[in-house]
């Protein structure tokens, strides 16, 4: 498949995936504790409550519990919201539950509450619900308003405070999601629009999550004009390091005064990974040819192509590095592999390394390997008395035991003895 370096937003009414979820909102409703379905939902909870008369409801002094305990929203002016709220008898409660609310401050064009219905009826440990809508109008003053539910029956009294921050502008993202690969950017704009005749000043922030990638928005604020609409362009960053196959939220927060409303768009990031059967080697000296494995993983969907492999050395004379093939074919499941062939002639010593890189467009990963011919312990290209002092310290030493070194294993057997020894004494003098 082709990546571009914008990637196109997929339709609003594209399918989301099992794993990534696509949706998003214009303009968040957080509505802490209610339930919000449909209301073909609950017939037989509607048939239940109504049908219980108020003759046959006795007040007593038992309890009953409501579905949440108060929370917070966000609404622009000239829009409305509808939550169902759950109510649970408890300890033998049979009594109508009649709601009601109030609006603090009391201001014209404040929130309004409606509730259907007004009244609940439970039954001995049987529960009921209502709707309730909260509404406001385009001349809604922007605040934060105190809206209390006050639940009452049975001798019984509970009040639910919600907290309703009304802002005077809406504020949207494009609908869908963005897919783009590692080291790449996607940008997309967030407009405001006044609501009710505001006009004033609009700051913008964002914020991405998970880690591993971050947003920007410019510019930072807007003039909003009467009745007009303003954007920023927010761009999500990747790296090479970002982790793939992950959906990330990019969220947009924008605010005036003392209010403020916060939506988001969501983008997946795809691209590959490298590996290397073995990243360090230990070459026995007198010449020597060691085979490893490259792989290479595509991450979400990044397949259906084929990757070059450049090959890059550094080291001494003696040693020679090739692939076969010079490339990777990444399939589906989207994963592939090549060899690395690394040989050295009879008196070669020092340190050799491979370095294999793979792009794609503006993406690129790496592996490396580094061999050292056994008998140079300390790695400077020489092989004198201070590879022969390293190796005596840690003489009779194994793998567990304090002092073991797999430096000083020279042959890669779990111990230190005299086998390592004489590998520095075959190569003693020699150097890069």
């Amino acid at each position: 498949m082709q990546y571009s370096t914008t990637a196109a937003l997929i339709s609003k009414n594209s399918a989301p995936s099992d794993e990534l979820d696509a949706r998003r909102i214009i303009v968040p409703v957080l509505f802490i504790g209610l339930v919000f379905v449909t209301a073909g939902s609950l017939p037989n909870l509607r048939q239940r409550a109504s049908s219980l008369s108020p003759s046959q409801l006795t007040p007593n002094t038992a309890d009953f519990f409501s579905s949440n305990n108060g929370g917070s929203l966000t609404l622009a002016a000239g829009s409305n919201t509808t939550g169902l709220i759950y109510f649970t008898g408890d300890g033998g409660f049979w009594a109508n539950v009649a709601l009601s609310a109030t609006v603090k401050p009391t201001l014209t064009s404040a929130p309004t509450v409606l509730f259907n219905p007004s009244v609940v009826g439970l039954a001995c440990y049987c529960s009921g619900d209502t709707y309730m809508t909260i509404s406001t109008s385009s001349s809604t003053p922007a605040r934060v308003y105190n809206v209390t539910m006050t639940a009452s029956g049975g001798g019984v009294t509970h009040h639910y405070v919600f907290l309703v921050m009304v802002v005077p502008f809406s504020l949207a993202v494009p609908p869908g999601r963005a897919r783009i690969l590692q080291n790449y950017t996607v940008s997309f704009p967030a407009t405001v629009t006044s609501v009710g005749g505001f006009q004033g000043t609009v700051s913008f922030t964002t914020s991405v999550g998970p880690t591993g990638a971050t947003s920007t928005v410019s510019p930072s604020s807007v003039q909003l004009a009467s009745g007009g609409s303003a954007f920023a362009t927010v761009t999500f960053l990747t790296t090479a390091d970002t982790p793939a196959n992950m959906l990330y939220t990019v969220y947009v927060n924008a605010s005036t005064g003392e209010v403020w409303q916060t939506t988001y768009s969501t983008v997946v990031v795809d691209g590959f990974a490298m590996g290397i059967s073995k990243p360090s080697l230990n070459l026995e000296p007198g010449g020597v040819n060691v085979s490893l494995v490259v792989s290479m993983n595509g991450i979400g969907m990044f397949y259906g192509m084929t990757m070059p492999l450049v090959l890059a050395t550094t080291g001494p004379e003696g040693f020679n590095a090739t692939l076969n093939p010079p490339w990777i074919h990444l399939s589906s499941p989207p994963y592939g592999t090549t060899n690395l062939q690394i040989s050295t002639k009879a008196g070669a010593t020092g340190r050799y390394n491979v370095t294999l890189a793979s792009t794609y467009a503006n993406l690129t990963h790496s592996v490396s390997v580094s061999a050292l011919v056994i008998g140079d312990v300390n790695g400077d290209c020489k092989v004198d008395i201070k590879d022969l002092v390293t190796t005596a310290i840690a003489f009779g030493k194994s793998a567990g035991s304090n002092g073991y070194s797999i430096i000083d294993d020279l042959n890669s057997d779990g111990k230190i003895d005299i086998k390592d020894l004489s590998y520095i004494g075959m190569t003693f003098g020699l150097s890069c």
